[in-house]
């Protein structure tokens, strides 16, 4: 029994077989009416929508949806028509619909459409004696139609030999005549047969299609409620769109003035650094002014000390002379190196 997770998609291979003479062999489906596939449970029956296969036509794909069928154990149920008789599958448990992918056996690839599980061969019951009653029946038919014509062919044969008597080649005709009758009773009857088996085939194809037509129509139908939700789902997505735009939009707006704010403060960040390079260069230029005015008053101040040690120097020098003349003129001198006065006191020598 296969194990298949619940919620995947997939396809069911079912290969139809019957019993003859103790020998299974395949099947064909194209001639069976009213098929009809199902899968049974304990408590309910599912129909599925199928399809014969085209390269082999004993095999039924059934189409199974995940979401439509609850976990359990599942048997198929295969029935229809053959020759105006019914027949159906028997039935044994073949899967089962688990919850986990612990609990399952069969792995599916996510590719729509590609999925399939082949179940075992399911062996329609239908009795030889049955298609053999049907194909007697119909044998007995024509047999009564042949009978029939004969009958009639007969009686002409009987009015033929009553007037054989007055003309042998009337008579020989009308056995001709007779003859012909016969044979375009018989091809009468072959044509209907061919006829009737025109029609049911006509008949097969016309369910085969009116039942493609149906999934077809399924078909479309899904795909126009995933095109309606498609374009729900883009119009939410436009609607979106649109508000995210108008976002950015006012966000672009924003960064835009934030952008001239900003280009503002660097050009006034750029005057203010200009005039602080400007105020800088001239207070160097005020301090190197400075620095050659501190040199320039230092070197003045050195020679006036130069010139001050100088007078000084020539000042002692003046004093000593006066000193000296004094002393050699016997006077008494004075001096007052504050004021740089001096007074002479004349004197008598003793």
């Amino acid at each position: 029994m296969k194990k298949i997770v619940k919620g995947n998609d997939f396809t069911l291979r079912i290969p139809v077989s019957r019993m003859f003479n103790g020998v299974a062999e395949p099947f064909p489906l194209p001639g069976c009416t009213d098929i009809v596939v199902n899968v049974v449970s304990s408590y309910r029956r599912i129909s599925l929508p199928y399809a014969i296969d085209v390269s082999d036509d004993h095999i039924i794909n059934a189409r199974v949806e995940g979401d439509a069928i609850p976990r359990g154990v599942y048997a198929l149920e295969v029935k229809g028509k053959f020759l105006g008789n019914d027949w159906r599958s028997n039935e044994y448990e073949q899967f089962s619909i688990v919850d986990n992918n612990a609990s399952g056996d069969t792995a599916f690839t996510p590719q729509e459409g590609e999925d399939s599980v082949l179940m075992n061969t399911a062996i329609i019951i239908l009795a030889p004696d049955v298609a053999l009653g049907g194909l007697i029946k119909d044998a007995e038919s024509a047999i009564a139609k042949v009978g029939e014509k004969l009958t009639e062919v007969d009686s002409t044969v009987g009015e033929a030999v009553r007037k054989a008597d007055a003309a042998t080649e009337q008579a020989t005709t009308a056995a001709a005549n007779a003859n012909t009758q016969a044979d375009r009773a018989k091809a009468v009857a072959e044509a209907g047969v061919r006829l009737n088996q025109s029609v049911q085939t006509a008949e097969n194809m016309r369910i085969q299609a009116e039942k493609e037509r149906v999934m077809a129509e399924e078909g479309r139908s899904t795909a126009e409620s995933a095109r309606a939700q498609a374009e729900t789902q883009r119009a939410s997505s436009e609607v979106s769109r649109v508000s995210a735009e108008s976002m950015r939009k006012t966000d672009e707006a924003t960064r835009i003035r934030q952008e001239e704010e900003r280009k503002t403060s660097e050009d006034g960040r750029i005057a203010n650094e200009t005039a602080r390079v400007r105020a800088e260069e001239a207070r160097a230029a005020s301090e190197q002014q400075r620095v050659l005015d501190e040199q320039a008053r230092n070197d003045a101040e050195a020679e006036r000390i130069k010139e001050a040690k100088a007078n000084k120097e020539a000042t002692d020098q003046a004093v000593k002379d006066c000193q000296q003349a004094v002393a050699d003129a016997k006077v008494a001198v004075d001096y007052d190196p504050d004021t740089f006065s001096i007074v002479i006191t004349t004197g008598k020598e003793e």
